[in-house]
């Protein structure tokens, strides 16, 4: 008995560890593909593969994607976005999202910010955090 269970757990493992493994590859070749689309300018595009990583729990592509709503250089400044994004880079622990996102937070208004942090909250309760 004790050996079927412990092949039991033992196949889980490595089924969970495989899984985790191709979304970690998933996540790098959608964030590879948006730094290469916005490295050709082609910036909705970026976007595009941006999102889909950072719904792989991506957090340099959440930031990403807060950058290019911040910055306007390839999409429009949009700050609520950006603050939203910034926000759920730094909830996965990237410090330059907190940075960004505190230093956005001195700039906006109360209610941009509610709004933002309302959103960010949304976001994250479509896209728990992932099992890596």
């Amino acid at each position: 008995m004790n050996k079927i269970i412990l092949c039991l757990t033992t196949a889980l493992l490595l089924t969970w560890n495989v899984s985790a493994q191709a979304q970690t590859e998933e996540s790098s070749d959608a964030f590879f593909n948006g730094v290469t689309a916005y490295r050709a300018f082609e910036f909705e595009e970026a976007a595009e593969w941006f999102l889909k990583a950072a719904e792989q729990g991506d957090a340099e592509a959440q930031f990403l994607l807060g950058r290019m709503h911040f910055d306007g250089n390839s999409l429009s400044i949009d700050n609520v976005t950006a603050y939203m994004w910034f926000d759920i880079a730094a909830g996965n622990g990237l410090r330059a999202g907190m940075r960004y996102r505190d230093g956005m937070a001195r700039k906006m208004t109360d209610d941009e910010v509610a709004t933002a942090r309302q959103r960010a909250d949304q976001w994250r309760s479509k896209h728990p955090p992932s099992r890596r």
